[in-house]
C-alpha cells in the first residue's frame, strides 16, 4: 500500500470519528432547544452544500456535502433582522419558538449542553473500554521521574525519594506485578499519597508517592531491548541497545533523546556488539520488548470510578496546556497541540495500528481516542469566548443574574466578534498543522 493511500485511510477512519463527535455535540444543541420550548428551523449532519433534505414539521433535516460534525440553526433571524432594522432596544413580538423570546436560563442551558454531553460521551465510552477484553502489553513495574526527561514531558511534579529502575513491589500495602498495575491504582487513587514498597538494588525502600493536581509524575523505565521489527529494519528481535553517539542508553527514552541527531548505535547482538546507523526520525523501525497479558473485567464500579478518573485526568491536562500557552511557558506546541488535519491522521494511525493487533485492542484504541477528542472538545467550547458555548453561557448568565434582556445590536456586535476569533483560531490550528508537516 502506498504512503499516500495510507494516509488517506487513517485520515478518514480519524475525520469519522471526529465528525461523530461533533455531531453529537450539536445533536444535544438541538435536543435541549427543543425540550426548552425553542423551534429549531434546520439541523444539518456535515458541513458546506447541502445534499439531501428531508423537510418535518418544524425542522428541516439536511445532510451537507461534507461529514464533519453539524449544526443547529435555532428559530430567531427574523426577528433578529426585524429588531436590528427597527433600530429596537430589545426584542418584541417575536415569532413563537424564538430563541430570542426563550429566558436566559433557557439558553444557558443550550449552549451547555452540548459541552456537557461531549464529556457524559466520553465517561460513557471509557467504561465501555473497560469492558472490552483484549491482550494488554504489561511491563515490569519499573519506574522513574517523568521531568527527568524534559524531552519527552512537559511537567513539573517530582518524587523526591524515586530513582530511575526502582521496581514497585506493592502500593498501599497491595502487590503490584506490572508497571500498567501500578499506573492503573494511581490513576484510582490520585486525590491522596500513596505508600509505595520499591526495590532498588537489592534493598527495600518504602516511600509516600504525593500526588500534584492529580499526576505522580511517573513514567516507565523500560529496558531498550527489541522485540519486533519492521521488514526492512537494520535491528534483530531481542537486540540490546547500548549506546547511542557514546552516551549510555539505560531506558528507551534515552534512545529518543537523539532521534532529532544522525545516531550511531551500539547493538549487543547474541554476545557481539556491533554499530547500527541511522538518520534522524521520530518512529524507529522496532517495537521495545514487553509481555502480554489478557484484561480483567472490572466490576461496574472500578469502570465508572476508572472511566471518572480518566475523564478528570484529560480535563486537568487539557487546562494545564492552555494555563502553559497562556502564560508562555509552552514554547513548543507541536506536540501538546493539533489541528483538525493532524488529530484525524494520528487518530487513523493509532487506530490501524493498533487493529493489527486484535480486533478488540483496534476497538479500544478508537473509542479511547475518540473519548479524548470528545473530552477536548467538550473543555474547549466551555472557554468564555464570543461564538463559543462558554461565551454564549457568561453572556446569559450575565442576564440571568442582573435580570438585563438582551439587545439586538449588543448580539449581533458579540456574534460577529466571535466569528473573527473563530476562524482566527482555525487558521492557528491548521498553521500548526502545517507547520508540523514542513518539519
Amino acid at each position: 500500500m502506498s504512503l499516500l493511500k495510507t494516509f488517506i485511510i487513517q485520515f478518514l477512519i480519524g475525520f469519522f470519528g471526529i465528525s461523530l463527535v461533533l455531531f453529537l455535540h450539536e445533536l444535544a444543541h438541538f435536543l435541549t432547544a427543543k425540550l426548552v420550548g425553542v423551534s429549531v428551523d434546520e439541523f444539518s449532519l456535515g458541513m458546506g452544500p447541502k445534499f439531501f433534505s428531508i423537510h418535518g414539521r418544524k425542522t428541516i433535516f439536511t445532510i451537507r456535502l461534507l461529514p464533519l460534525g453539524g449544526s443547529t440553526k435555532m428559530n430567531g433571524s427574523t426577528d433578529l433582522i426585524k429588531a436590528l432594522r427597527d433600530d429596537a432596544k430589545e426584542f418584541e413580538r417575536c415569532e413563537e419558538g424564538s430563541f430570542f423570546t426563550s429566558s436566559p436560563f433557557k439558553r444557558f442551558l443550550i449552549f451547555f449542553s452540548g459541552p456537557i454531553a461531549n464529556i457524559l460521551l466520553a465517561l460513557l465510552l471509557f467504561i465501555i473500554i473497560s469492558y472490552i477484553p483484549v491482550e494488554r502489553i504489561v511491563n515490569d513495574p519499573l519506574i522513574a521521574n517523568a521531568i527527568d526527561y524534559p524531552f519527552m514531558f512537559n511537567i513539573d511534579i517530582k518524587q523526591d525519594n524515586v530513582m530511575p529502575g526502582d521496581k514497585i513491589i506493592s502500593l498501599d500495602n497491595i502487590v503490584i506485578n506490572t508497571f500498567e498495575d501500578a499506573e492503573d491504582y494511581l490513576i484510582k487513587h490520585n486525590n491522596r499519597p500513596v505508600l509505595a514498597s520499591l526495590l532498588r538494588g537489592n534493598e527495600e525502600v518504602t516511600t509516600l508517592l504525593s500526588p500534584k493536581n492529580g499526576k505522580f509524575g511517573l513514567t516507565l523505565y523500560q529496558k531498550p531491548i527489541i522485540a519486533r521489527v519492521t521488514p526492512d529494519s537494520p535491528f534483530k528481535e531481542n537486540d540490546e541497545i547500548i549506546s547511542v553517539n557514546g552516551d549510555q542508553v539505560n531506558c528507551t527514552y534515552d534512545l529518543y533523546k537523539h532521534s532529532d541527531e544522525v545516531m550511531d548505535i551500539t547493538v549487543l547482538r547474541d554476545g557481539s556488539y556491533i554499530t547500527i546507523n541511522l538518520s534522524p526520525m521520530k518512529e524507529f523501525p522496532f517495537a521495545w520488548k514487553s509481555d502480554i497479558a489478557i484484561t480483567p473485567k472490572p466490576t461496574m464500579k472500578d469502570a465508572i470510578i476508572l472511566g471518572l478518573n480518566r475523564t478528570q485526568n484529560i480535563i486537568r491536562n487539557i487546562i494545564s496546556t492552555l494555563l502553559d500557552v497562556v502564560t508562555g511557558k509552552l514554547k513548543d506546541t507541536r506536540n501538546e497541540i493539533t489541528g483538525p488535519t493532524r488529530a484525524a491522521s494520528q487518530i487513523g494511525s493509532i487506530t490501524t495500528l493498533s487493529f493489527k493487533t486484535s480486533l478488540n485492542t483496534g476497538i479500544r484504541t478508537f473509542l479511547y481516542l475518540i473519548s479524548t477528542v470528545s473530552v477536548s472538545i467538550g473543555v474547549i467550547n466551555l472557554l468564555p469566548i464570543p461564538s463559543f458555548d462558554g461565551g454564549q453561557m457568561l453572556v446569559n448568565l450575565y442576564l440571568l443574574v442582573f435580570k438585563r434582556k438582551l439587545k439586538p445590536k449588543t448580539y449581533i456586535v458579540f456574534h460577529i466578534l466571535g466569528l473573527v476569533i473563530s476562524t482566527v483560531l482555525l487558521f492557528l490550528l491548521y498553521f500548526v498543522d502545517i507547520k508540523f508537516y514542513l518539519s
